[in-house]
């Protein structure tokens, strides 16, 4: 039998039911790649139920029933063990619909952030910036882009200004940009590039 304390995870404004895992006692037996992934997930606090514990059967069934919070929690798979992908986008565009039901048919484990409810700061940005460079980021061929002034345009021809209107208009991030749980980056859609990027995901 695999033993897990019951407790309550704040993701920002959010709280979200979890289980630890702790031996017979209560005694937390979470690894320490659990406590990182739990630490790197800033703002994060734990609400442990004392007193509170649950006995869980091992094996497949109990890694799966307990998936969700855990997913939720700490963006892992099915097996607890194993970061997952993340895409990043908005929800009511096309293309980014079609990436999310392609990863859905395909039962690719991913999380998606929503870049107008979930956010975007400054280092997140910059982390893309740097692998990818800001020209193919920038969306030019979208409504957002066609609405701005002509000065708004010409202020974005350069990495400061452009990263800058990204970071205040999100949606002009071309989208979806699909992120590897080895922080590897890919940019826009395609059944196939898809295909070769997430095979080492599944």
């Amino acid at each position: 039998m695999i033993h897990y304390r019951h407790a309550l995870l704040r993701l920002n404004c959010a709280i979200v039911p979890t289980f630890i895992p702790c031996n017979a006692q209560g005694a937390s037996t979470a690894t320490s790649a659990t406590h990182e992934l739990a630490n790197a997930l800033d703002p994060v606090v734990f609400f442990p139920h004392h007193g509170s514990a649950l006995t869980w059967p091992a094996g497949k069934q109990s890694r799966q029933a307990l998936s969700f919070p855990f997913k939720v929690a700490f963006g892992m798979s099915d097996d607890l063990q194993h970061p997952i992908a993340t895409l990043y986008g908005i929800k009511n565009c096309d293309t980014v619909k079609k990436a999310r039901r392609w990863l859905d048919e395909q039962q690719v484990p991913y999380r998606f952030h929503d870049y107008r409810s979930d956010g975007l700061d400054a280092d997140l940005l910059q982390r893309f910036i740097d692998q990818l460079g800001w020209p193919p980021l920038l969306n030019t061929r979208g409504t957002t882009w066609r609405k701005l002034s002509e000065s708004q345009r010409a202020a974005a021809d350069n990495a400061a200004g452009a990263a800058a209107l990204m970071l205040s208009q999100p949606a002009m991030i071309k989208r979806p940009l699909l992120e590897a749980a080895d922080g590897r980056l890919l940019l826009g859609f395609s059944p196939q590039a898809y295909h070769g990027f997430t095979a080492s995901e599944v």
